[in-house]
C-alpha cells in the first residue's frame, strides 16, 4: 500500500504502522526541482524551500516509523 507523505501525520494511521514493515523512499531537493520543476505540483507552488521545510518538519516521524529507507534521487526515470 502506498500512502501519501501526509498520512502519518493523522495519529490513527501513524499507530497502525507501528508495527508494520513501512519503506520510505527518499528524494533530494535537487532531484526533486529536476524531475518536477516550477510549480505543477501543489506542494511546490511556494518554491522547493517550502517543500524542503515540509519534509524537514516530517521527518523524525517519517525516520521512525520506517523499517528500510531508500534514496531515489539518483534512481532514473
Amino acid at each position: 500500500m502506498a500512502l501519501g507523505g501526509g498520512a502519518v501525520l493523522d495519529p490513527h494511521t501513524a499507530a497502525q504502522l507501528e508495527n508494520a514493515r513501512v519503506a520510505q523512499l527518499t528524494v533530494s531537493a535537487d532531484a526533486v526541482v529536476e524531475r518536477i520543476g516550477g510549480n505543477k505540483r501543489p506542494l511546490l507552488k511556494d518554491g522547493i524551500e517550502a517543500w524542503v521545510c515540509l519534509v524537514d518538519n516530517r521527518r523524525a516521524t517519517y525516520e521512525r516509523l520506517a523499517t528500510r529507507s531508500w534514496d531515489t534521487s539518483t534512481v532514473p526515470l
